[in-house]
């Protein structure tokens, strides 16, 4: 059980740090591009936080809770949006190329909009949503993934 947000943080470091480091290394080794290690971290803890957000309700109903006791959805969004920033950081610090086409993808867009449209009541993506689809509009290179703006 989640207890406090330094709790939190070793969790969201276990299961998601590696997603940013395993760039960073990538990228040293196929070009040299150095990154900022702490960055990279907030990278992969902004993606689960979004990841937790998202499926709150589906993880409650199931006896499973991520939130530290008192934490309101708010809560949540807070510390989604700071790590975010470090991912933002991250993807800013990368010099033209492979790392920065790769991590700039959309997906920072995506989990950016996923925490506005979760902080004003809207619920963009869900494990048991079957609603996504009617709300996804094909983007120009044919990815079907929803954009934040148009829920």
């Amino acid at each position: 059980m989640i207890q406090t947000e330094a709790v939190l943080d070793r969790y969201t470091f276990g299961v998601a740090y590696s997603v940013g480091l395993l760039l960073s290394d990538l990228w040293a080794w196929y070009n040299g591009t150095q990154t900022n290690h702490i960055h990279a971290i907030g990278f992969g803890r902004g993606l689960q936080a979004i990841n937790i957000l998202r499926n709150h309700a589906e993880d409650v109903a199931r006896g499973v809770e991520f939130f530290p006791p008192n934490w309101r959805t708010e809560d949540m969004h807070a510390y989604a949006r700071r790590n975010l920033a470090l991912a933002d950081a991250y993807t800013n610090a990368l010099p033209p190329g492979p790392a920065l086409a790769y991590a700039t993808l959309d997906s920072l867009a995506r989990e950016h909009g996923e925490v506005e449209c979760s902080a004003v009541g809207l619920h963009s993506f869900s494990r048991g949503s079957a609603g996504l689809q009617a709300r996804s509009a094909p983007l120009p290179d044919g990815d079907h993934s929803a954009r934040a703006a148009e829920l």
